[in-house]
């Protein structure tokens, strides 16, 4: 098996815009961060994909994936 993570995110940077007379947007100034990981895990033996998103790249967010793949996979390969 094949494992990787990833960390996807976006941080909104408020600029000028245009906008036709007499409208006028509000755009706040504050700086929104948003991440979202994905964890994936492939097997070259039947091709199937598990996969998790968390709202954090740590330790026991890598555990958790773990364990979903061990789950799987024992229970496919070992019929338990």
């Amino acid at each position: 098996m094949f494992q990787d993570e990833a960390r996807f995110g976006r941080i909104s940077d408020p600029r000028k815009c245009w906008a036709p007379v007499p409208l006028r947007p509000i755009v706040r100034l504050a700086l929104v961060r948003q991440f979202v990981s994905a964890y994936a895990a492939a097997s070259l033996k039947d091709g199937v994909i598990d996969w998790m998103l968390g709202g954090n790249m740590d330790t026991p967010s890598m555990g958790a994936v773990l364990r979903l793949v061990w789950d799987e996979l024992r229970e496919k390969e070992f019929n338990l």
